[in-house]
């Protein structure tokens, strides 16, 4: 696999990008790595539908706009239990996921201690970039395919 992920299809959006980007505002970098693994599982899914239902040839704007709807955790347990992702990768995500939630969904503003330090999110970032890493390949399997 390439050094870009599934962003490569947008030249901005590579790992340099990323890398950068973490460098310069880590918490934008938070929070755009996660939208971009959902976007890529969204992708994941409708590929998925669009190569095994036929039916939804003539529709597939409606097939989107449905996967569009999922939320993160909802659309990576369809993607389990369709088989497009493994135990491995499912956990990693959901690692990911918690990991996000803990650091950036859950402060506690009474108290200090509590509030992430940029450290903190440069590990839960370098996380999501792994997972997204690893959800290219499945978008590439699954692009290049025969079935």
């Amino acid at each position: 696999m390439s050094d870009d992920f599934i962003y490569r299809i947008d030249k901005k959006l590579s790992k340099k990008y990323f890398e950068e980007l973490i460098k310069e505002n880590i918490w934008k970098a938070l929070a755009v790595i996660h939208a971009g693994i959902h976007h890529q599982m969204r992708m994941i899914h409708h590929i998925h539908k669009f190569k095994t239902e036929k039916l939804l040839i003539n529709n597939p704007e409606k097939t989107w706009a449905f996967i569009q709807k999922k939320k993160f955790s909802q659309i990576t347990i369809d993607l389990y239990t369709i088989g497009l992702i493994n135990d491995d990768l499912m956990e990693k995500i959901k690692g990911f996921n918690t990991m996000r939630n803990h650091k950036l969904g859950h402060i506690d503003i009474y108290s200090i201690s509590n509030i992430p330090s940029d450290k903190d999110i440069e590990e839960v970032c370098k996380k999501g970039m792994e997972v997204a890493i690893e959800l290219d390949g499945v978008i590439h399997s699954i692009l290049f395919s025969k079935k």
